[in-house]
């Protein structure tokens, strides 16, 4: 059973209370023995997706392995995209999106977007799931329930560049890496992952409403042949170039 505190509640006489430098909700597990007597109380996270666990706890977490699962492997910027999916969700107290209950907006094509997929349940295939090619670590989540939106974007000193994990980066992508420095990179890399999921959400991003239109839900319409190639595509896709429908990989 888990439990919304935030000050403090009574437990079977037992006092709760959040710590005095924490402003926030805190979300609590109740752990009970075979005798129904409550043993425990565990802090999951707060109201902004922080989670009170150290980086080992959080990558043990099912959700996170299944992030890792569909991305091929953990590295800084899953994690990154990890953390801005549970900071939006938090934010707009949204659940995974079923269907087009919720939209995304990344802004970006690197290891981020997996984590936000798999998470929010925005995909390419349900048209919830929007590519902008701006190349910067920014997630807009918004809610078609009641309208909402929130914006996180990275912050510039969150996960600024490291002169040695960057040459080791370029030896390894160019295959000229040593056994050595191989090792070292995977050593700096968990590092910086670590460090990633354990810092505080205010550390790593801005979250402010977001301001970007809530964008039409997908479309379904019966294909049309494209008049070069004959292959079936999307009316709504195709160009009209003298008088005839084109696909626009035909153009």
């Amino acid at each position: 059973m888990e439990i919304q505190l935030s000050t403090f509640m009574m437990v079977t006489g037992y006092r709760i209370e959040v710590p005095a430098y924490e402003s926030r909700q805190l979300r609590w597990k109740i752990i009970t023995a075979s005798d129904g007597n409550i043993t425990a109380l565990r802090e999951i996270e707060t109201g902004t997706g922080d989670m009170i666990m150290n980086a080992q706890e959080i990558m043990n977490r099912e959700d996170f392995k299944r992030c890792a699962a569909f991305h091929g492997h953990v590295c800084p910027g899953l994690s990154i995209g990890y953390r801005a999916a549970r900071a939006a969700m938090a934010w707009l107290a949204e659940r995974r999106s079923e269907d087009e209950e919720i939209v995304a907006v990344v802004e970006t094509d690197a290891c981020s977007a997996d984590a936000v997929q798999v998470l929010t349940g925005c995909t390419f295939g349900k048209g919830n799931f929007i590519y902008k090619d701006h190349g910067k670590m920014v997630l807009t989540l918004l809610s078609r329930k009641t309208g909402q939106g929130v914006r996180v974007a990275l912050r510039p000193e969150a996960f600024s560049p490291d002169a040695e994990h960057t040459a080791l980066i370029r030896k390894v992508m160019a295959g000229e890496a040593s056994e050595a420095e191989r090792t070292r990179f995977e050593e700096l890399h968990l590092k910086r992952t670590r460090d990633l999921l354990e810092a505080p959400t205010e550390a790593l991003f801005n979250l402010t409403p977001a301001e970007t239109p809530m964008p039409a839900k997908a479309r379904i319409e019966p294909s049309a042949l494209c008049a070069r190639c004959g292959e079936p595509t999307m009316p709504s896709k195709m160009e009209t170039v003298d008088g005839r429908q084109i696909c626009r990989g035909c153009l």
